[in-house]
């Protein structure tokens, strides 16, 4: 079984992590996610909100 908290992945979480298929890559920038999620009706504050919610859930790696 996992370790992590159970965890329902949202909408934004999703759209977050599909970014990464988008774009055929293993690390992208914050940045970069940032602005791909602007392009689909995301604030600035909103992707980087699902961003550091998935980075807390340990879904997510920041370096």
């Amino acid at each position: 079984m996992m370790d992590r908290p159970r965890y329902r992945i949202t909408r934004g979480g999703f759209d977050v992590v599909s970014v990464f298929g988008s774009l055929g890559a293993e690390a992208v920038p914050g940045p970069v996610v940032t602005a791909v999620l602007e392009l689909h009706g995301y604030t600035e504050s909103a992707a980087r909100n699902q961003i550091t919610r998935l980075v807390q859930l340990g879904m997510l790696e920041r370096s």
